[in-house]
């Protein structure tokens, strides 16, 4: 199956035309397989309303010190191009993007009309609604990479995909807070955008290296094939040369999820050792 791109934003209200993108989030996904992801928040130049706030957990201090959407703009055509994207109900992500000529030639997957007509009986078609009914895990709610995640996943089960992935969505991303002078901003936001572009996520199931050389690891997230799997991450090319870094183990229903925080250097490379049937263990991390 060829690539695709699912794809959602939060914004500061319904309207296009009063209200801002606060959060962008796709997922690429090849033959049922995640091959990339891009999130990131947007400064909207205005205050985001209480119930936003509460409904998607995005603070005002999130999004004041965000890129601008000029730049996320930039990042998101790249990196969608002119792949099709899916989205469940598609009028409202293209009532925002297509005033900025976004995405208006590329074909769109409504995974809200796919629902309502493969799934009649049910009351209501909402993205939780669906995820519920057909069993995903969905946790977390209103962010853009989880929703979009979710939105493949509902895509994928009423096309008879198969899906090669776990079907509980990536962590929420960890917002490190930035203290930002305002005549360093433009040179901070450059800088932020720099390191989006070259973050990697690879995938790796039971042992593997997961890159070779010096890096700096954000995350580490791993989906246990049963309740005893664990996994082992090295700073080095194998088990038994590399330094132990830590021990992954089910923390929560389905995944198990480490955040660095600020992030964790590691000298010599990344090597996952899982132990279970069918463990997979995704590192995020920035090649240096």
């Amino acid at each position: 199956m060829a690539e695709l791109v699912a794809f959602d934003i939060e914004t500061t209200g319904l309207n296009p035309r009063t209200a801002r993108i606060i959060e962008v989030g796709g997922v690429k996904f090849e033959d049922g397989q995640v091959v990339d992801m891009f999130q990131s928040l947007v400064r909207p130049g205005r205050a985001v309303p209480k119930r936003v706030r509460d409904l998607t957990g995005i603070s005002q201090s999130d999004v004041d010190r965000a890129p601008a959407w000029s730049s996320v703009m930039a990042q998101l055509e790249a990196f969608v191009g002119g792949l099709p994207l899916i989205s469940h109900r598609t009028e409202f992500e293209q009532g925002f993007l297509w005033p900025h000529k976004l995405f208006t030639s590329n074909r769109w997957i409504d995974t809200l009309d796919l629902a309502r007509e493969r799934l009649p009986q049910l009351k209501s078609h909402t993205l939780g609604a669906v995820a519920d009914h057909l069993g995903i895990p969905f946790p977390v709610q209103h962010r853009a990479l989880q929703d979009a995640y979710t939105s493949y996943a509902i895509y994928a089960m009423l096309e008879g995909i198969p899906l090669a992935l776990p079907l509980s969505p990536p962590p929420v991303p960890v917002a490190v807070p930035v203290l930002v002078v305002e005549e360093e901003e433009e040179e901070l936001m450059a800088s932020l955008a720099a390191l989006r572009e070259v973050q990697r996520a690879v995938r790796i199931v039971g042992d593997g290296l997961a890159f070779s050389g010096p890096c700096f690891v954000t995350h580490i997230i791993m989906w246990p094939d049963a309740d005893a799997d664990y996994a082992d991450v090295y700073d080095g090319r194998d088990a038994t040369s590399g330094k132990k870094f830590c021990r992954v183990e089910r923390a929560a229903q389905n995944t198990a999820h480490i955040s660095l925080g600020q992030g964790a250097y590691f000298d010599v490379g990344i090597y996952v050792d899982g132990k279970g049937s069918a463990v997979e263990t995704t590192v995020v991390f920035i090649p240096l």
